[in-house]
């Protein structure tokens, strides 16, 4: 059977005053508090956010300088230390850059990537782009020397970067245009 709760357990929701809202004894946040907090973060996040999407960009330029000296400064040091050629290629076809060495002389084989990460091409993603003036390769001698040449980074076509290689101990010079 059903026995109605008494009257001490009963607590009445409606108040007292129909005009006068309920005030609320428990801790915590309404529905619409936690909207409007929400309504100012997205404004907040719709502010500050286009300021770091150049950032994105200025990051792959960076990547792509650093790596490609690097893989440049790899190959000098390398020609010099194994008294072996070494060449930097651009492949403008697969816009891949990479270094390749000069193989032993016992193997008759063609040049040949040196181990490890050192010889895996990388890929130029878009916007960015390479240009090699001259020659797609260039190249570098046992005795420190290297053919001159200069590596244009472009975006959108527009010049941002250039890597100079001088012919006498293959100087390498980098330039950054302002943009």
């Amino acid at each position: 059977m059903f026995t109605p709760p008494s009257p001490r357990r009963l607590r009445i929701i409606a108040p007292q005053n129909p005009r006068k809202p309920l005030r609320r004894s428990e801790p915590g946040f309404t529905l619409l508090e936690l909207l409007v907090l929400l309504l100012i973060l997205g404004l907040a996040a719709l502010l500050i956010l286009p300021r770091f999407s150049g950032s994105r960009e200025k990051l792959a330029e960076n990547s792509l300088l650093r790596d490609l000296e690097s893989k440049i400064r790899y190959a000098q040091y390398h020609a010099v230390l194994e008294n072996k050629r070494y060449l930097f290629r651009y492949d403008r076809d697969k816009k891949e850059y990479g270094i390749l060495r000069e193989p032993d002389e016992s193997t008759g084989e063609s040049w040949v990537a040196p181990p490890g990460s050192w010889g895996k091409f990388n890929s130029v993603t878009e916007p960015l782009k390479l240009t090699v003036r001259k020659k797609n390769d260039i190249l570098f001698l046992p005795d420190g020397s290297a053919s001159e040449s200069e590596i244009l980074v472009l975006k959108n076509n527009r010049d941002i970067a250039s890597l100079r290689l001088g012919k006498t101990l293959g100087r390498i010079e980098i330039r950054r245009k302002n943009s």
